[in-house]
């Protein structure tokens, strides 16, 4: 059945893409400590990465830190 699951940390978003395939039943949401404009900066292949997720319906979640969760996660920029 579906699930929902939270990706902390993914940096290219390349782990999310292969779980997606994987568990295409779960819902979810993927997040990076970096901005959505420092990604595509530091990786080629993020905006590729980017509309597959966005294609599967998984939430790409921006500037989430996993060492502070109850400060970013509710704060952080989405999608897009």
């Amino acid at each position: 059945g579906a699930k929902d699951v939270l990706i902390l940390g993914d940096g290219n978003f390349s782990f999310s893409l292969a779980y997606a395939r994987r568990f295409p039943e779960h819902r979810i949401a993927a997040t990076s400590v970096d901005s959505r404009e420092t990604l595509l900066e530091k990786y080629r292949e993020f905006p590729h990465i980017s509309k597959k997720l966005e294609a599967r319906g998984v939430q790409l979640l921006y500037e989430v830190d996993a060492t502070d969760i109850d400060s970013t996660l509710h704060g952080a920029s989405r999608g897009g």
